[in-house]
């Protein structure tokens, strides 16, 4: 397969909502026969429609071109440049590896030449979301099972697109998962899940993913790790056509075990604490970045939350991000619930969220009937979905559109719910 590359020109994002990553992605000349081909020998591929990018394929996996870091490069055939004659600097800015590129040898990625007429097929660039996120790939992975897990280290390893911003995701073959923290402010969800998933996990009608093993750093890696069982099943979403009475009555099934857990020296949730202590600061940030972007009425309804009275009851035992990513729903039940990164005791209107980020209107108020909430808490509850979807949304607009999605709907279905009230 080629591809045509040139260093020297400036190469515009296509596509709709493209987030623009380095010249490590370039358009390719194959033909749809081509590309069928490349896909069943788990090339990276990158195929160009009619300017925009129409399939993204990553090690077998296939990318949404919206969710996907991605560049073309615009260049008109008599633009194209040898390999041969770019300098080790320039073809470093294309490929990050000069010196196989520059003598047009096999690119270290099964399924990549270096092709002398006409360029080559470069590596798709990693998606980070964090300035001060670590890079992970497949390869390590592999290096870090094979040093600790030797008995999965034979495993097919693909990432995992995913909403989550605290970890990067890897699907060891078809059963297990590789989390890896992005960042050192992340890092401590490892030994939360590793201390207290194991004792949640019978206490709870649906599946967590209870550790099966921590991995130490290593390899270069400086964090622990972990590695989880693969759990199946669907994000539900208030947008969604599930039978939403019934996932109502199981979310709020949820929310009630929690309450219910009577487990010594819990930690204290950070989204356990008070509203406007927590999010006033960040969220005020956001509705000033926001300004012109969302109805007006987002202002006032963040000040309405702060206003309700604060949690007077005991602390109970909360998930803290009970988001549609971190739901997993089969044959339209709720069947999973992931990532307990925030999971600890304190006021429980943060788990409500998932009242207006997974249940449409007319379910809400199910939700709410079965778990019998009083105003306040309902306020509460409403501000902690606003303030999630302000604070995320100009965040991870660009380089998580998935979770800036959902951002959008909690702001929406605030503000519609606030309207109703």
């Amino acid at each position: 397969m080629r591809a045509r590359v040139d260093a020297r020109v400036p190469r515009p994002a296509v596509g709709h909502r493209l987030a623009v990553a380095d010249d490590r992605v370039v358009e390719t000349e194959a033909g749809p026969a081509q590309v069928a081909a490349a896909r069943t020998d788990r090339q990276r591929v990158v195929e160009a429609r009619g300017g925009e990018v129409a399939d993204m394929r990553f090690d077998g996996q296939r990318f949404d071109p919206v969710c996907a870091q991605a560049r073309i490069a615009a260049a008109e055939p008599r633009e194209v440049v040898d390999p041969r004659e770019l300098e080790p600097d320039e073809v470093d800015g294309v490929v990050r590896d000069p010196l196989r590129v520059g003598l047009g040898e096999a690119h270290p990625y099964p399924g990549l030449e270096a092709e002398l007429h006409g360029g080559y097929l470069s590596t798709i660039a990693p998606l980070t979301m964090h300035e001060d996120e670590l890079e992970t790939d497949a390869t390590l992975v592999r290096r870090l099972l094979a040093a600790q897990f030797p008995q999965w280290a034979g495993l097919p390893i693909e990432p995992v697109h995913s909403s989550g911003t605290v970890n990067a995701l890897y699907r060891l073959g078809d059963d297990l998962v590789a989390r890896l923290p992005r960042a050192e402010w992340g890092a401590g969800g490892i030994a939360t899940d590793s201390a207290w998933l194991p004792r949640l996990a019978p206490l709870l009608s649906v599946e967590i993913p209870v550790p099966l093993a921590t991995g130490r750093p290593g390899e270069g890696y400086p964090w622990a790790w972990g590695i989880y069982p693969w759990l199946e099943g669907e994000h539900p979403s208030a947008d969604g056509d599930a039978d939403a009475i019934a996932l109502a009555a199981d979310l709020a099934g949820l929310v009630e075990a929690l309450r219910r857990i009577d487990l010594p020296e819990g930690p204290h949730s950070r989204r356990g604490a008070p509203l406007g202590e927590v999010q006033d600061e960040q969220a005020r940030d956001a509705l000033r970045r926001l300004d012109g972007l969302i109805d007006v009425a987002a202002t006032a309804a963040w000040d309405a939350a702060l206003a309700a009275p604060a949690w007077t009851g005991p602390a109970v035992w909360v998930h803290g991000d009970l988001l549609p990513g971190n739901l997993l729903v089969r044959d339209r039940r709720l069947a999973g619930v992931l990532d307990w990164g925030s999971v600890g005791v304190g006021d429980p209107a943060c788990d409500l969220v998932a009242a207006w980020g997974a249940l449409p209107a007319q379910a809400r108020e199910t939700f709410r009937q079965r778990l019998g909430v009083d105003d306040a808490t309902w306020a509460r509850g409403r501000g902690w979905a606003l303030s999630i979807g302000l604070i995320a949304l100009p965040y991870y607009e660009e380089t998580n559109p998935t979770f800036a999605t959902t951002a959008r709907l909690l702001i929406r279905e605030v503000l519609a719910d606030q309207a109703r009230a």
